[in-house]
């Protein structure tokens, strides 16, 4: 397996790909393959709450042009704090060993669409933020989900949602007011500038301040610190427009998902995915749909 230098090394064209995952070790496999090149380092944590074996099988994965790191520190619960915490954990990870022209974050179940010459050539030729914002009807949520603390084990059955929401209601009346700031809403996925990893590193203790109650948090905290701290006009395109919402550059259904999980994206809709202008996508199964997959990697190698 390759280490990461502990060396910072002072090259920008470099990007980082910083990958969540928790399972299926040969599809992560898959993914590293795909981003396996001496452009690219690959820093992965594994969920503390995964099997000992996956997190070993996760090690094993031997990419021969990427330097590659495997970690695990956190136990993720979905719409906890744990997530925003692992992805600036991620970003700590690989800002200490270089300074890249890009932070990449994925999942597990994550592909990139375009090879590694399409991707470099675009982000070169960049140096906008790529974060998806929802639309601005959307927002309203945002400011009930981080203002008011919950519990998001509670979330998983109607009677706990109510309860959850009344817990923070109460707890609310006798919390310290924070310093009033204005939530965004939208794709937690990003592709960013190292002086924005930089900066959300930096005011990490404003992030817990304002996060760490807050339900799924990790589609809030980087669209607030961009609104709040004055990053949008590197955005690249207009805060909130409806066209906005993809510009992450990920290609993610939501439409025909179950409402908590995006559409798993099949062989018969290769053709939509060939024809997308988005570099990475989600989400792919091996055990749903292994067809698309292969076909997608088959289509990437011959162009590269």
């Amino acid at each position: 397996m390759h280490s990461v230098s502990s060396t910072p090394c002072q090259i920008a064209a470099k990007h980082a790909y910083l990958i969540m995952a928790h399972k299926d070790p040969e599809q992560l496999k898959l993914l590293i393959s795909l981003l396996d090149d001496p452009r690219n380092d690959i820093f992965v944590h594994c969920d503390k709450k995964s099997d000992p074996s996956i997190l070993e099988a996760f090690k094993a994965i031997s990419p021969k042009e990427s330097s590659y790191a495997v970690f695990s520190e956190n136990a993720i619960s979905w719409g906890s704090y744990a997530l925003i915490d692992t992805e600036l954990k991620l970003l700590k990870k690989a800002t200490k060993n270089n300074v890249y022209g890009y932070y990449h974050l994925l999942s597990g179940t994550c592909l990139p669409l375009k090879s590694q010459d399409v991707i470099h050539q675009f982000f070169d030729q960049s140096q906008k933020e790529f974060v998806g914002f929802c639309n601005k009807d959307e927002w309203p949520g945002a400011t009930w989900r981080a203002e008011y603390p919950h519990i998001p084990s509670l979330r998983k059955s109607p009677l706990g949602w109510r309860l959850d929401n009344i817990l923070g209601k109460i707890h609310k009346l006798g919390s310290p007011k924070k310093t009033p700031i204005t939530y965004g809403y939208g794709s937690q996925w990003f592709s960013i500038t190292h002086s924005l990893a930089c900066d959300l590193l930096a005011h990490e203790d404003w992030i817990r301040e304002h996060f760490c109650h807050s339900f799924a948090g990790d589609e809030l905290f980087l669209q607030s610190f961009i609104m709040t701290f004055g990053y949008e006009d590197r955005l690249p395109g207009k805060m909130g427009d409806t066209h906005h919402a993809i510009t992450n550059m990920r290609l993610i259904d939501w439409a025909r998902g179950d409402g908590n999980h995006p559409y798993t994206w099949h062989k018969e809709d290769f053709d939509t995915i060939m024809q997308s202008e988005m570099l990475f996508g989600r989400k792919f199964s091996l055990a749903e749909d292994d067809e698309v997959i292969y076909k997608l990697i088959d289509s990437i190698v011959a162009s590269a």
